[in-house]
């Protein structure tokens, strides 16, 4: 006979459904004199308008992340920000910045990474089919040279 579940069907389900969290976007010190905003998390959709809005009155700031990615579109926005504005972008000592991540690292002025930190890149596939999609890689691409962060998506 076997014992029973350990585990509620209705927190399994809860933990097992598709629905994504939106990332943290957070200031951790709003006086300093360079703020410093985290984004933890997975990048969704809408995320792109709340970090505008964290640091619409920031004149400089320190962006650090720890994400294994998220919606392109999303994070393409963020990088927009991030370059227009001029922040700083960080990966600290033992984060991972994957993915979409790694394309809003790429667009801070200076760029750092803590010693064990990590910063990843992969193809971008459609997230139906499972199929690599070239129109978001030349997307990222774009991004990766600087040139993605004047292209604005309507899906942020």
């Amino acid at each position: 006979m076997r014992g029973e579940d350990p585990v509620d069907p209705l927190l399994l389900g809860v933990l097992l459904s598709s629905q994504a969290w939106a990332a943290s976007i957070q200031v951790v010190d709003r006086n300093a004199e360079t703020p410093i905003v985290t984004i933890e998390g997975d990048i969704e959709q809408g995320d792109g308008k709340i970090f505008e809005q964290t640091v619409t009155n920031f004149q400089k700031a320190v962006i650090g992340l720890s994400s294994e990615g998220g919606r392109i579109g999303a994070g393409v926005y963020i990088g927009e920000v991030i370059r227009a504005k001029g922040f700083a972008t960080v990966v600290p000592n033992g984060e991972k910045c994957s993915s979409v991540c790694g394309v809003i690292w790429l667009a801070g002025n200076p760029r750092l990474i803590g010693p064990k930190a990590h910063v990843g890149f992969h193809a971008a596939y459609d997230g139906e089919t499972m199929e690599e999609n070239g129109a978001a890689n030349a997307v990222v691409g774009a991004g990766a040279n600087n040139e993605a962060y004047a292209y604005r998506r309507r899906t942020t």
